[in-house]
C-alpha cells in the first residue's frame, strides 16, 4: 500500500514531528509513505483528454489514499490537487 501525505511546506528545515511519526508507523505497518507538498505536483487535465497528476514534472503512478494535513494554509491549488485526486478515485483518508 502507498500513501501520499499532502501538507504545506514546512517552516524550517526539520520535518514536522506529525509527519515524522506518521513515517514510522507507516514504515512498521509496510505502507510505503511519500510526504509532497503542492509546488511538486502538475495538474494535467484537458477537455475530453487524459487526465492525470505529475510529480516534478514525471508521470508518475497514484498512491491508494491521501492524507491532507495543509490545514489553514489551504489554497486553492491545494484543493484543485484534491478534487483532481478524488476525480481520478484515489481515496482521501
Amino acid at each position: 500500500m502507498d500513501l501520499w501525505i499532502l501538507q504545506k511546506k514546512p517552516a524550517g528545515l526539520v520535518e514536522p514531528y506529525e509527519s515524522a511519526r506518521l513515517r514510522e508507523e507507516a514504515r512498521e505497518l509496510g505502507i510505503g509513505l511519500k510526504t509532497l507538498v503542492p509546488e511538486q505536483i502538475d495538474l494535467v487535465v484537458s477537455k475530453g483528454g487524459p487526465r492525470s497528476i505529475r510529480l516534478c514534472g514525471q508521470e508518475v503512478t497514484l498512491p491508494d489514499g491521501l492524507l491532507p494535513r495543509t490545514g489553514s494554509g489551504t489554497d486553492y491549488f491545494s484543493l484543485a490537487i484534491l478534487r483532481q485526486l478524488e476525480h481520478l478515485g484515489v481515496p482521501r483518508e
